[in-house]
């Protein structure tokens, strides 16, 4: 009779009756899903239970995949407060993830999960925010982030929110750089990568002088303490316009030319200088020989963003690359780190323009840079209506009139451009028009 307690205790170990919800969670994560499935069952009123299934059957881990099966575990627990249930399911309606969408449902989900503690759900709701279009989001991302959790992933996306800006938050490049060296400072051994992603915007941040001033120094020395492939092509852009040392540009070009496969122009990595830095190069015969044709191929295989569509305008205008005062200049209301950049193209399209005795294109440039905020715009328009003739101020005239949808009057072409019709001339290519 002594055994017969003995034999039950055994018998209700291998079933996994008298398992605590505790010992399904701990064969669910060693991924004993058949374990896992039946300690959870038998504790079917269980809230944590009820979310671990639910997980089970979305995933269709030990089990077959069921979304509805799934849903109707998460609201169980959700009805609970069971955080993760709440986060998890919030997720799928804002996201519309195997389930219709419902984004209001979806963030009232979330709201309770972060108020419940769950920090993930907030950072989920400054996703959407800082994703979604229309007006007076940026306010909503921005508080929602700094409630998420202190994490790379978290701060980085704020830092990002706030170089950027939104209609109802303004670019703010302090935050922005002390929020990305505080991603840095808080490092996931998980992602890797997003590490290097961090120390590549900052070190961008410091080399063209964004929340602070112009650091080429602590950009180098921040790329070599996260080297990558990205880091390197970088790098090399910096050492390419450093003319203090003979063999910089030399050195530049075979970086670059070690990241793309030249015989078939593909790139080996994805750097994002390397073909604009061939470019120069070639075209201009400064670090290699100079093959225009050469050049010209690699140009057309460029994508102008992320800084190179100002980058290429302004180098273009100088005659370091192909495209002269035509290369279009495709100007952004939020250029964040590369506002810099966008004023410098600005710059040099209105003085190639001016070179080429074209004050009315130059002017209409000017006023461009002056619907994008940029100071100095007001004053390079004065000078340049001082360079023009009758003829040429009477043109300009009209255009701006044109464009700003008035007609000329004794102030003529310095006339003030009503604000409703600035976000629409903003899209226009500044060169082409297109």
């Amino acid at each position: 009779m002594r055994l017969f307690p003995l034999i039950f205790a055994t018998i209700t170990l291998i079933s996994g009756c008298g398992s605590s919800v505790k010992d399904g969670i701990a064969a669910y994560e060693k991924q004993d899903y058949i374990t896992a499935r039946k300690i959870f069952e038998q504790h079917s009123h269980d809230k944590d239970a009820q979310y671990y299934l639910a997980e089970m059957h979305r995933y269709g881990s030990g089990v077959s995949k069921n979304i509805d099966a799934a849903v109707s575990l998460y609201k169980a627990a959700e009805s609970q407060g069971q955080t993760d249930a709440l986060y998890a399911h919030g997720q799928l309606l804002v996201k519309g993830e195997e389930v219709p969408r419902d984004v209001e449902s979806g963030l009232s989900l979330l709201q309770r999960a972060g108020e419940a503690g769950e920090a993930r759900a907030y950072e989920e709701i400054g996703n959407f925010y800082a994703s979604a279009k229309g007006g007076g989001r940026g306010l909503l991302a921005r508080d929602a982030y700094m409630k998420g959790p202190t994490s790379i992933l978290t701060l980085r996306r704020l830092a990002l929110l706030y170089e950027r800006g939104t209609d109802d938050l303004p670019t703010m490049p302090n935050q922005a750089r002390a929020t990305m060296e505080k991603a840095l400072a808080n490092p996931d051994p998980r992602y890797p990568g997003l590490t290097l992603a961090v120390a590549a915007d900052l070190a961008e941040y410091y080399f063209y002088g964004f929340g602070g001033p112009r650091e080429g120094e602590k950009a180098r020395d921040i790329l070599a303490k996260y080297p990558s492939d990205n880091g390197a092509d970088f790098l090399a852009w910096m050492k390419y316009q450093d003319t203090s040392a003979q063999n910089n540009q030399l050195e530049a070009v075979t970086v670059w030319q070690a990241m793309i496969d030249e015989a078939r122009r593909t790139r080996r990595t994805s750097p994002k200088y390397a073909e604009l830095g061939l470019v120069i190069a070639y075209h201009t015969g400064i670090g290699a020989p100079q093959l225009p044709l050469r050049a010209a191929a690699y140009k057309a295989q460029i994508i102008p963003i992320s800084g190179l569509e100002y980058l290429m305008p302004a180098l273009a205008a100088r005659g370091l690359i192909p495209g002269g005062c035509d290369e279009p200049l495709r100007a952004d209301d939020h250029p964040g780190r590369y506002r810099g950049l966008m004023v410098t193209a600005y710059e040099m399209i209105i003085t190639c323009l001016q070179a080429r005795r074209e004050p009315v294109s130059a002017y209409l440039v000017a006023r461009q840079a002056r619907l994008h905020g940029i100071g100095s715009a007001a004053t390079w328009q004065m000078e340049i209506r001082k360079s023009m003739n009758a003829k040429q101020a009477a043109s300009a005239a009209m255009l701006e009139a044109a464009l700003s949808g008035s007609s000329p009057s004794s102030r003529g072409i310095h006339e003030n451009i009503p604000p409703s019709r600035r976000r629409a001339d903003r899209t226009r290519s500044i060169v082409s028009g297109s």
